[in-house]
Protein backbone atom coordinates (compact mmCIF):
# COMPACT_ATOMS: atom_id res chain seq x y z
CA UNK A 1 0.00 0.00 0.00
CA UNK A 2 1.23 3.69 -1.02
CA UNK A 3 0.76 6.68 -2.34
CA UNK A 4 -0.28 5.65 -5.78
CA UNK A 5 -2.85 2.98 -4.63
CA UNK A 6 -3.56 4.34 -0.91
CA UNK A 7 -7.84 3.76 -2.28
CA UNK A 8 -7.38 -0.01 -2.84
CA UNK A 9 -8.67 -2.90 -0.85
CA UNK A 10 -5.84 -4.18 1.63
CA UNK A 11 -6.61 -7.50 3.72
CA UNK A 12 -4.20 -6.17 5.95
CA UNK A 13 -5.93 -2.79 6.62
CA UNK A 14 -9.23 -4.99 6.54
CA UNK A 15 -7.41 -6.59 9.85
CA UNK A 16 -6.16 -3.19 11.27
CA UNK A 17 -9.50 -1.81 10.53
CA UNK A 18 -11.51 -5.05 12.93
CA UNK A 19 -8.57 -4.63 15.61
CA UNK A 20 -9.39 -0.73 15.57
CA UNK A 21 -13.35 -1.24 16.06
CA UNK A 22 -12.74 -3.19 19.11
CA UNK A 23 -10.26 -0.69 20.32
CA UNK A 24 -12.88 1.85 19.70
CA UNK A 25 -15.61 -0.17 21.33
CA UNK A 26 -13.29 -0.52 24.54
CA UNK A 27 -11.98 3.00 25.03
CA UNK A 28 -15.62 4.71 24.42
CA UNK A 29 -18.17 3.95 26.90
CA UNK A 30 -21.12 4.31 24.41
CA UNK A 31 -20.60 5.32 20.27
CA UNK A 32 -24.11 6.72 19.53
CA UNK A 33 -24.82 7.81 15.79
CA UNK A 34 -27.50 9.83 14.54
CA UNK A 35 -29.12 9.69 11.11
CA UNK A 36 -26.55 7.53 9.25
CA UNK A 37 -29.36 7.17 6.43
CA UNK A 38 -28.00 10.26 5.31
CA UNK A 39 -24.50 8.76 4.10
CA UNK A 40 -24.88 7.47 0.71
CA UNK A 41 -23.74 3.91 -0.51
CA UNK A 42 -21.90 3.26 -3.73
CA UNK A 43 -21.60 6.92 -4.81
CA UNK A 44 -18.87 10.02 -4.57
CA UNK A 45 -18.48 11.26 -0.71
CA UNK A 46 -16.86 13.48 1.21
CA UNK A 47 -17.09 13.56 4.69
CA UNK A 48 -16.65 16.58 6.63
CA UNK A 49 -16.58 16.48 10.23
CA UNK A 50 -15.78 19.07 13.22
CA UNK A 51 -12.31 18.98 14.23
CA UNK A 52 -12.06 19.06 18.06
CA UNK A 53 -10.11 16.16 18.91
CA UNK A 54 -6.77 15.52 16.27
CA UNK A 55 -6.91 11.57 15.35
CA UNK A 56 -9.80 10.73 17.15
CA UNK A 57 -12.35 12.64 15.13
CA UNK A 58 -11.27 11.04 12.08
CA UNK A 59 -11.02 7.69 13.38
CA UNK A 60 -14.50 8.43 14.64
CA UNK A 61 -15.77 8.18 11.01
CA UNK A 62 -13.22 5.36 9.94
CA UNK A 63 -15.00 3.45 13.08
CA UNK A 64 -18.20 3.92 12.77
CA UNK A 65 -18.95 3.75 8.56
CA UNK A 66 -18.60 0.24 7.17
CA UNK A 67 -15.70 -0.10 4.25
CA UNK A 68 -12.27 2.11 3.59
CA UNK A 69 -12.14 6.03 3.75
CA UNK A 70 -9.39 7.70 2.60
CA UNK A 71 -9.00 11.09 5.13
CA UNK A 72 -5.90 13.78 5.07
CA UNK A 73 -3.55 14.73 7.55
CA UNK A 74 -0.88 16.86 8.39
CA UNK A 75 2.11 16.33 6.09
CA UNK A 76 4.85 17.04 9.19
CA UNK A 77 3.71 13.44 10.29
CA UNK A 78 4.85 12.31 7.11
CA UNK A 79 8.49 13.12 6.97
CA UNK A 80 9.97 10.00 7.73
CA UNK A 81 9.73 6.79 4.69
CA UNK A 82 9.20 4.68 7.30
CA UNK A 83 6.24 6.64 8.90
CA UNK A 84 4.54 7.52 6.03
CA UNK A 85 4.34 4.28 4.27
CA UNK A 86 2.32 3.26 7.51
CA UNK A 87 0.26 6.05 7.47
CA UNK A 88 -0.67 5.07 3.79
CA UNK A 89 -1.37 1.68 4.89
CA UNK A 90 -4.01 3.44 6.98
CA UNK A 91 -5.16 5.38 4.31
CA UNK A 92 -3.68 8.75 5.11
CA UNK A 93 -2.65 11.27 2.80
CA UNK A 94 -0.65 14.34 3.24
CA UNK A 95 -1.70 18.09 2.76
CA UNK A 96 0.95 20.39 3.22
CA UNK A 97 0.07 24.12 4.60
CA UNK A 98 1.88 27.62 4.55
CA UNK A 99 3.30 26.83 7.62
CA UNK A 100 5.51 24.17 6.08
CA UNK A 101 7.11 26.31 4.23
CA UNK A 102 5.52 28.43 0.40
CA UNK A 103 8.04 25.44 -1.39
CA UNK A 104 5.93 22.35 -0.36
CA UNK A 105 2.53 24.51 -0.99
CA UNK A 106 2.70 22.73 -5.05
CA UNK A 107 3.31 19.43 -3.48
CA UNK A 108 -0.54 19.61 -2.55
CA UNK A 109 -1.60 19.57 -6.76
CA UNK A 110 -0.25 15.81 -6.71
CA UNK A 111 -2.88 15.16 -3.27
CA UNK A 112 -5.31 17.23 -4.97
CA UNK A 113 -5.17 14.76 -8.10
CA UNK A 114 -5.33 11.74 -5.95
CA UNK A 115 -8.41 12.94 -3.89
CA UNK A 116 -10.26 13.76 -7.61
CA UNK A 117 -9.28 10.13 -8.48
CA UNK A 118 -10.63 8.77 -5.26
CA UNK A 119 -13.85 10.60 -5.99
CA UNK A 120 -14.33 9.28 -9.51
CA UNK A 121 -13.88 5.71 -8.33
CA UNK A 122 -16.55 6.54 -5.60
CA UNK A 123 -14.64 6.04 -2.79
CA UNK A 124 -14.93 7.41 0.52
CA UNK A 125 -13.09 10.63 1.26
CA UNK A 126 -13.08 12.53 4.61
CA UNK A 127 -11.66 16.30 5.25
CA UNK A 128 -11.72 18.04 8.07
CA UNK A 129 -12.89 21.80 7.02
CA UNK A 130 -11.56 23.61 9.75
CA UNK A 131 -8.06 22.58 9.15
CA UNK A 132 -6.54 22.52 12.32
CA UNK A 133 -8.49 21.47 15.71
CA UNK A 134 -9.22 22.96 18.59
CA UNK A 135 -11.00 22.27 22.04
CA UNK A 136 -13.62 23.97 21.97
CA UNK A 137 -17.28 23.15 21.35
CA UNK A 138 -17.67 25.75 18.44
CA UNK A 139 -17.46 25.45 14.52
CA UNK A 140 -14.17 27.77 13.54
CA UNK A 141 -13.51 29.29 10.32
CA UNK A 142 -13.28 26.51 7.47
CA UNK A 143 -10.60 26.07 4.79
CA UNK A 144 -10.88 26.17 0.96
CA UNK A 145 -9.60 22.90 0.77
CA UNK A 146 -12.48 20.98 0.67
CA UNK A 147 -14.39 23.09 -1.60
CA UNK A 148 -11.39 22.92 -3.80
CA UNK A 149 -11.05 19.11 -4.06
CA UNK A 150 -14.55 18.68 -4.76
CA UNK A 151 -14.69 21.33 -7.90
CA UNK A 152 -11.85 20.00 -9.32
CA UNK A 153 -13.10 16.14 -8.99
CA UNK A 154 -16.90 17.50 -10.46
CA UNK A 155 -14.92 19.68 -13.29
CA UNK A 156 -13.13 16.66 -14.21
CA UNK A 157 -16.17 15.19 -15.18
CA UNK A 158 -18.10 17.98 -16.28
CA UNK A 159 -19.62 18.16 -12.91
CA UNK A 160 -21.34 14.22 -13.68
CA UNK A 161 -19.59 13.11 -10.91
CA UNK A 162 -22.33 13.74 -8.30
CA UNK A 163 -20.47 14.70 -5.31
CA UNK A 164 -22.21 14.84 -1.99
CA UNK A 165 -20.57 16.30 0.90
CA UNK A 166 -21.65 14.88 4.20
CA UNK A 167 -21.34 17.07 7.49
CA UNK A 168 -20.71 15.32 10.58
CA UNK A 169 -20.94 16.77 14.08
CA UNK A 170 -18.92 14.91 16.27
CA UNK A 171 -19.31 15.30 20.44
CA UNK A 172 -16.78 13.87 22.94
CA UNK A 173 -18.53 13.87 26.94
CA UNK A 174 -15.14 14.50 27.31
CA UNK A 175 -11.90 14.85 25.01
CA UNK A 176 -9.20 12.71 26.97
CA UNK A 177 -10.90 10.38 29.16
CA UNK A 178 -10.89 6.74 29.07
CA UNK A 179 -14.75 5.24 28.81
CA UNK A 180 -15.84 8.70 27.39
CA UNK A 181 -19.54 8.95 24.75
CA UNK A 182 -19.11 9.77 21.73
CA UNK A 183 -21.85 10.90 19.79
CA UNK A 184 -22.18 11.12 15.85
CA UNK A 185 -24.87 13.25 14.20
CA UNK A 186 -25.04 12.96 10.04
CA UNK A 187 -26.01 15.48 8.51
CA UNK A 188 -28.05 15.92 4.87
CA UNK A 189 -25.79 15.91 1.79
CA UNK A 190 -24.44 18.88 0.13
CA UNK A 191 -24.97 18.33 -3.42
CA UNK A 192 -21.80 20.32 -5.10
CA UNK A 193 -23.24 19.97 -8.69
CA UNK A 194 -25.72 22.40 -6.73
CA UNK A 195 -23.09 25.64 -7.12
CA UNK A 196 -21.88 24.98 -10.63
CA UNK A 197 -23.55 27.74 -12.13
CA UNK A 198 -21.86 29.70 -9.21
CA UNK A 199 -18.09 28.08 -9.78
CA UNK A 200 -18.65 28.54 -13.92
CA UNK A 201 -19.02 31.77 -13.33
CA UNK A 202 -16.46 32.30 -11.02
CA UNK A 203 -14.41 29.82 -8.96
CA UNK A 204 -13.74 31.78 -6.10
CA UNK A 205 -17.58 32.96 -5.60
CA UNK A 206 -18.28 28.93 -6.44
CA UNK A 207 -16.38 27.99 -3.59
CA UNK A 208 -16.90 30.32 -0.79
CA UNK A 209 -20.86 29.57 -1.37
CA UNK A 210 -20.19 26.18 -0.55
CA UNK A 211 -17.92 26.96 2.02
CA UNK A 212 -20.61 28.72 3.90
CA UNK A 213 -23.02 26.01 2.98
CA UNK A 214 -20.85 23.83 5.10
CA UNK A 215 -20.64 25.64 7.27
CA UNK A 216 -23.95 26.35 8.05
CA UNK A 217 -25.23 22.53 7.96
CA UNK A 218 -22.13 21.31 9.70
CA UNK A 219 -23.00 24.04 12.75
CA UNK A 220 -26.38 22.69 12.84
CA UNK A 221 -24.98 18.95 13.87
CA UNK A 222 -22.66 19.55 16.18
CA UNK A 223 -22.56 21.52 20.05
CA UNK A 224 -21.86 25.25 18.50
CA UNK A 225 -20.84 27.61 21.28
CA UNK A 226 -20.11 30.86 19.64
CA UNK A 227 -20.61 32.95 22.44
CA UNK A 228 -16.82 33.69 23.77
CA UNK A 229 -17.29 35.75 26.76
CA UNK A 230 -20.01 33.19 28.41
CA UNK A 231 -18.92 30.10 26.73
CA UNK A 232 -17.54 28.37 30.10
CA UNK A 233 -21.21 29.25 31.33
CA UNK A 234 -22.98 27.53 28.66
CA UNK A 235 -20.95 24.56 29.01
CA UNK A 236 -21.62 24.34 32.55
CA UNK A 237 -25.68 25.28 32.21
CA UNK A 238 -25.71 21.98 29.87
CA UNK A 239 -25.35 19.83 33.10
CA UNK A 240 -27.46 22.05 35.05
CA UNK A 241 -30.31 22.90 33.35
CA UNK A 242 -30.71 20.04 30.84
CA UNK A 243 -33.08 17.78 32.58
CA UNK A 244 -35.73 20.49 32.99
CA UNK A 245 -35.37 21.98 29.74
CA UNK A 246 -36.17 18.45 28.46
CA UNK A 247 -39.18 18.16 30.46
CA UNK A 248 -40.06 21.34 28.80
CA UNK A 249 -39.22 19.66 25.26
CA UNK A 250 -40.86 16.74 26.35
CA UNK A 251 -38.01 15.02 25.29
CA UNK A 252 -35.48 12.25 27.12
CA UNK A 253 -32.26 14.11 28.01
CA UNK A 254 -30.83 11.29 30.33
CA UNK A 255 -29.43 9.76 26.51
CA UNK A 256 -28.63 10.87 23.27
CA UNK A 257 -30.00 12.37 20.60
CA UNK A 258 -32.17 13.85 23.20
CA UNK A 259 -29.23 14.95 25.23
CA UNK A 260 -27.32 16.57 21.62
CA UNK A 261 -30.82 18.09 21.23
CA UNK A 262 -31.65 19.89 24.50
CA UNK A 263 -28.48 21.22 24.33
CA UNK A 264 -28.80 22.74 20.99
CA UNK A 265 -32.01 24.02 21.50
CA UNK A 266 -30.79 25.81 25.53
CA UNK A 267 -27.64 27.25 23.30
CA UNK A 268 -30.16 28.81 20.66
CA UNK A 269 -32.39 29.68 23.65
CA UNK A 270 -29.04 31.26 25.58
CA UNK A 271 -27.86 33.16 22.74
CA UNK A 272 -31.50 34.70 22.00
CA UNK A 273 -31.49 35.82 25.63
CA UNK A 274 -28.47 37.55 25.71
CA UNK A 275 -29.43 39.85 22.52
CA UNK A 276 -32.03 40.15 24.07
CA UNK A 277 -31.54 40.91 27.42
CA UNK A 278 -27.49 41.60 28.26
CA UNK A 279 -27.22 42.70 31.66
CA UNK A 280 -29.17 39.60 32.25
CA UNK A 281 -26.84 37.37 31.01
CA UNK A 282 -23.95 38.48 32.93
CA UNK A 283 -26.22 38.21 36.23
CA UNK A 284 -26.57 34.57 35.07
CA UNK A 285 -22.61 34.24 34.08
CA UNK A 286 -21.65 35.57 37.38
CA UNK A 287 -24.33 33.30 38.81
CA UNK A 288 -22.68 30.47 37.26
CA UNK A 289 -19.14 31.08 36.89
CA UNK A 290 -19.70 31.23 41.59
CA UNK A 291 -21.00 28.24 41.87
CA UNK A 292 -18.41 26.59 39.40
CA UNK A 293 -15.99 28.37 41.19
CA UNK A 294 -17.45 26.55 44.44
CA UNK A 295 -17.67 23.08 42.93
CA UNK A 296 -13.51 22.78 41.88
CA UNK A 297 -12.68 24.43 45.68
CA UNK A 298 -14.39 21.82 47.18
CA UNK A 299 -13.70 18.98 44.34
CA UNK A 300 -17.37 18.01 43.86
CA UNK A 301 -19.50 17.27 40.51
CA UNK A 302 -22.54 19.25 39.63
CA UNK A 303 -24.37 15.42 39.29
CA UNK A 304 -24.02 15.07 43.00
CA UNK A 305 -26.30 18.22 43.48
CA UNK A 306 -29.33 16.78 41.78
CA UNK A 307 -30.31 15.86 45.22
CA UNK A 308 -30.27 17.48 48.72
CA UNK A 309 -28.20 14.35 50.23
CA UNK A 310 -28.29 10.36 49.46
CA UNK A 311 -29.55 8.03 51.60
CA UNK A 312 -27.57 6.79 54.78
CA UNK A 313 -28.64 3.33 54.15
CA UNK A 314 -28.13 3.66 50.26
CA UNK A 315 -24.20 4.42 50.96
CA UNK A 316 -24.39 1.75 53.40
CA UNK A 317 -25.11 -1.07 50.60
CA UNK A 318 -23.27 0.51 47.99
CA UNK A 319 -20.42 0.33 50.25
CA UNK A 320 -20.76 -3.42 51.28
CA UNK A 321 -21.29 -4.13 47.08
CA UNK A 322 -17.82 -2.53 46.68
CA UNK A 323 -15.86 -4.43 49.48
CA UNK A 324 -17.72 -7.71 47.90
CA UNK A 325 -16.53 -7.11 44.31
CA UNK A 326 -12.56 -5.74 45.66
CA UNK A 327 -11.16 -9.14 44.73
CA UNK A 328 -12.76 -8.86 41.04
CA UNK A 329 -10.93 -5.16 41.09
CA UNK A 330 -7.95 -6.29 41.88
CA UNK A 331 -7.77 -9.37 39.40
CA UNK A 332 -7.99 -6.56 36.68
CA UNK A 333 -5.35 -4.44 38.01
CA UNK A 334 -3.39 -7.05 37.88
CA UNK A 335 -4.08 -7.82 34.55
CA UNK A 336 -4.17 -5.03 32.81
CA UNK A 337 -2.33 -1.79 34.90
CA UNK A 338 0.47 -1.53 33.30
CA UNK A 339 -0.88 -1.52 29.77
CA UNK A 340 -3.32 1.01 30.56
CA UNK A 341 -0.81 3.03 32.80
CA UNK A 342 2.25 2.98 30.41
CA UNK A 343 0.37 5.49 27.44
CA UNK A 344 -0.98 7.27 30.28
CA UNK A 345 2.86 7.91 31.69
CA UNK A 346 4.38 8.10 27.48
CA UNK A 347 2.56 11.24 27.18
CA UNK A 348 2.59 13.25 30.39
CA UNK A 349 4.90 15.82 27.99
CA UNK A 350 2.32 15.91 25.15
CA UNK A 351 2.18 19.63 25.18
CA UNK A 352 -1.24 19.37 23.05
CA UNK A 353 -3.81 18.14 25.27
CA UNK A 354 -6.14 17.73 22.24
CA UNK A 355 -3.07 15.12 21.18
CA UNK A 356 -3.29 13.35 24.26
CA UNK A 357 -6.76 11.01 23.89
CA UNK A 358 -5.04 9.80 20.01
CA UNK A 359 -1.74 9.20 21.63
CA UNK A 360 -3.01 6.80 24.38
CA UNK A 361 -5.59 5.50 22.14
CA UNK A 362 -3.26 4.31 19.64
CA UNK A 363 -0.30 3.39 22.11
CA UNK A 364 -2.78 1.75 24.46
CA UNK A 365 -3.63 -0.67 21.17
CA UNK A 366 0.00 -1.45 20.88
CA UNK A 367 0.91 -1.73 24.75
CA UNK A 368 -2.56 -3.94 25.26
CA UNK A 369 -2.02 -6.21 22.31
CA UNK A 370 1.93 -6.96 23.57
CA UNK A 371 0.55 -7.30 27.17
CA UNK A 372 -2.02 -9.59 26.63
CA UNK A 373 -0.01 -11.51 24.35
CA UNK A 374 2.66 -12.09 26.72
CA UNK A 375 -0.07 -13.28 29.67
CA UNK A 376 -1.99 -15.50 27.85
CA UNK A 377 1.20 -17.79 26.73
CA UNK A 378 2.77 -17.62 30.13
CA UNK A 379 -1.12 -18.45 31.13
CA UNK A 380 -0.77 -21.28 28.64
CA UNK A 381 2.21 -22.52 29.57
CA UNK A 382 1.25 -23.58 32.98
CA UNK A 383 -2.47 -24.41 32.47
CA UNK A 384 -3.68 -26.84 30.09
CA UNK A 385 -7.05 -27.07 30.44
CA UNK A 386 -8.35 -25.66 26.95
CA UNK A 387 -11.71 -24.27 28.58
CA UNK A 388 -9.75 -22.52 31.49
CA UNK A 389 -7.44 -20.69 29.24
CA UNK A 390 -10.41 -19.67 27.01
CA UNK A 391 -12.13 -18.33 30.19
CA UNK A 392 -8.77 -16.36 30.99
CA UNK A 393 -8.42 -15.29 27.81
CA UNK A 394 -12.00 -13.71 27.92
CA UNK A 395 -11.49 -12.20 31.66
CA UNK A 396 -8.33 -10.03 30.24
CA UNK A 397 -10.46 -7.10 28.57
CA UNK A 398 -13.94 -7.75 30.75
CA UNK A 399 -11.62 -7.59 33.84
CA UNK A 400 -9.91 -4.43 32.80
CA UNK A 401 -13.21 -3.01 32.00
CA UNK A 402 -14.93 -3.98 35.47
CA UNK A 403 -11.73 -2.51 37.05
CA UNK A 404 -12.08 0.72 35.67
CA UNK A 405 -15.81 0.82 36.60
CA UNK A 406 -14.89 -0.41 39.91
CA UNK A 407 -12.38 2.39 40.42
CA UNK A 408 -15.29 5.48 38.57
CA UNK A 409 -17.97 4.11 41.20
CA UNK A 410 -15.41 3.99 44.28
CA UNK A 411 -14.42 7.61 43.61
CA UNK A 412 -18.50 8.40 43.52
CA UNK A 413 -19.05 6.59 46.16
CA UNK A 414 -16.56 8.78 48.23
CA UNK A 415 -18.16 11.81 46.91
CA UNK A 416 -21.30 10.98 47.97
CA UNK A 417 -20.41 10.31 51.51
CA UNK A 418 -18.76 13.45 51.66
CA UNK A 419 -21.17 15.18 50.26
CA UNK A 420 -24.29 13.41 52.29
CA UNK A 421 -22.19 13.39 55.54
CA UNK A 422 -19.91 16.34 56.11
CA UNK A 423 -19.76 18.67 58.59
CA UNK A 424 -18.58 21.93 59.75
CA UNK A 425 -17.53 24.54 57.51
CA UNK A 426 -17.58 21.89 54.43
CA UNK A 427 -21.24 21.29 55.48
CA UNK A 428 -21.82 24.69 55.56
CA UNK A 429 -20.45 25.19 51.90
CA UNK A 430 -22.36 22.40 50.27
CA UNK A 431 -25.60 23.82 51.58
CA UNK A 432 -24.62 27.30 50.10
CA UNK A 433 -23.78 25.96 46.90
CA UNK A 434 -27.19 23.31 46.47
CA UNK A 435 -29.09 26.76 47.18
CA UNK A 436 -26.83 28.67 44.66
CA UNK A 437 -27.69 25.90 41.69
CA UNK A 438 -31.39 26.33 42.65
CA UNK A 439 -31.54 29.69 41.91
CA UNK A 440 -29.23 29.18 38.47
CA UNK A 441 -32.56 26.99 37.84
CA UNK A 442 -34.77 29.00 38.39
CA UNK A 443 -33.29 32.04 36.66
CA UNK A 444 -33.05 29.57 33.96
CA UNK A 445 -37.05 29.24 34.16
CA UNK A 446 -37.35 32.85 33.79
CA UNK A 447 -34.80 32.76 30.86
CA UNK A 448 -36.86 29.80 29.21
CA UNK A 449 -40.09 32.33 29.64
CA UNK A 450 -38.44 35.08 28.24
CA UNK A 451 -37.34 33.09 25.05
CA UNK A 452 -39.55 30.08 24.59
CA UNK A 453 -37.41 26.70 23.48
CA UNK A 454 -37.91 25.01 20.76
CA UNK A 455 -36.50 22.03 18.88
CA UNK A 456 -33.73 22.89 16.65
CA UNK A 457 -33.82 22.58 12.67
CA UNK A 458 -31.07 19.75 11.02
CA UNK A 459 -32.20 20.57 7.91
Amino acid sequence: MAFHNVENFSFGYFLLKAYNFLGNLVFYKKVVSFNKHNVPKDAAVIMAPNHQNALMDALAVVNNLKGSTVFLARSDIFRKKKIASILYFMKILPIYRIRDGASELQKNQKVFDKTVEILRKNKRLTLLPEGNHAGFRRLRPLQKGICRIAFQAEASTDFKLGIQIIPVGLDYSHYHKFRSDLFIHYGKPINVSDFYDSYKENPQKGMNELKMRIAEKLSKVMIDIQSEEYYESYLSLKDIYRDRLGDQLKMNSSNQPGKFICDKSMIAMLDAYAEKHPEGIKDLDIQVKKYVTGLKKLRLRDWLFKKESYSFLGLVFRSLLQLLFFPLHVYGIINNYLPYKIPVLLTRKVKDEQFLSSFRYVLGLITFLIFYLVFIILFCVFIKDPFIRLGYIISLPLSGLFAFSYFIHAKKLIARWRYSFSRGQLKTQIKALFKLRKEIRNSMDQVAGEVKPVLPDFN
